[in-house]
Parts: structure tokens; C-alpha cells; sequence
């Protein structure tokens, strides 16, 4: 489990890093993925923009604590 894990955070980074304006933490002890989007929209309709066009459901980070 840990090494298919190990792989799709490599998955994961290497997305992430092709994607202009998204950032996020390293991580080193959790399978949870942290991006950032910074394209000065608010949260809802980047939320909105990801499920209708990428077909993608993303959490709110703060449901984390």
C-alpha cells in the first residue's frame, strides 16, 4: 500500500508542477495533496470550473482542520 501510494504522489506532483500557478506543500507523511490555485477567482468558481469542464470534485482544504 505504501509504495502504490509513494507512486500516485509522484503522479500527483508531476501534474501538479506541469500546471502553471498551482503550488503545494511536499509532503512526507499523508496520501492528502494540498494544491493552491492561484487564478485570482474565488474558490466556488474554480470549484464550478473543475467539475463541469475537468470533470474533477476537489475538498475544501479547511474541511481538514
Amino acid at each position: 500500500m505504501k509504495i502504490h501510494l509513494h507512486e500516485i504522489r509522484g503522479i500527483c506532483e508531476k501534474w501538479f508542477n506541469s500546471i502553471p500557478r498551482i503550488t503545494y506543500p511536499k509532503l512526507e507523511v499523508t496520501y492528502l495533496m494540498f494544491p493552491k490555485f492561484d487564478y485570482g477567482i474565488p474558490s466556488e468558481k474554480l470549484e464550478e470550473y473543475l467539475v463541469e469542464k475537468a470533470k474533477v470534485r476537489l475538498e475544501h482544504g479547511s474541511i481538514f482542520g
